[in-house]
């Protein structure tokens, strides 16, 4: 049968679930970070390494993604989109700020005749 797509079951459930599990870490509920990680770190975590290509980076950006999580618990807003999307946005901003800034550190200790080349 053709018509609008239905958003499946399962998918709805874990979102309000780790829609929950925000509001709880908002009123600082530990507990509920320890599961949103349990539940969401897997992917986070295959994003960060995708886009750094190192472990031991991506284990340290993965643990600065749940600070931040757990930092600005409050500031989600459900009606902006998904749990997991806004995860992934935080991971995929971390990751890339820790990228750039492991370039940056780089260049500053190449010696200067070879930037110019």
């Amino acid at each position: 049968m053709l018509g609008i797509p239905q958003e499946s079951p399962g998918l709805r459930t874990r979102d309000e679930d780790w829609t929950a599990l925000i509001k709880q870490m908002a009123a600082g509920d530990q507990s509920a970070l320890e599961r949103l990680y349990d539940t969401t770190s897997r992917l986070v975590f295959g994003l960060v390494l995708r886009i750094l290509t190192d472990r031991a980076t991506a284990e340290e950006v993965l643990l600065d993604v749940y600070t931040q999580v757990w930092r600005q618990a409050t500031l989600y807003d459900k009606s902006r989109g998904a749990p997991l999307a806004w995860l992934m946005t935080i991971a995929r901003s971390r990751a890339i700020d820790r990228l750039r800034s492991g370039k940056l550190e780089q260049q500053s200790k190449e010696p200067l005749g070879r930037l110019a080349n």
